[in-house]
């Protein structure tokens, strides 16, 4: 869950958002990065300004990007809401 807090900031600030925006987060993922991001989605959220996030099977949005972490491939994709 940490890591993917790391990747919205800094997917945040590429994208230019305003410090500020409210956004909105998709993600794709399996394994243990599902299980992480659905049991801490809540702290996620708080901690990225996201009004929602949730899982999509193709995340689209006004920026997104594609990870490999050790825990497997995490997609997400985040837009101002």
């Amino acid at each position: 869950a940490r890591e993917a807090i790391n990747r919205i900031q800094n997917m945040r600030k590429a994208a230019d958002f305003d410090v500020t925006d409210r956004i909105v987060v998709l993600w794709q993922g399996e394994g243990e990065l599902a299980q992480a991001l659905t049991t801490h989605g809540d702290w996620v959220a708080r901690e990225t300004l996201a009004i929602e996030l949730r899982s999509d099977a193709d995340p689209a949005g006004e920026h997104r990007e594609q990870f490999e972490l050790d825990a497997g491939l995490l997609t997400l994709a985040i837009g101002r809401s």
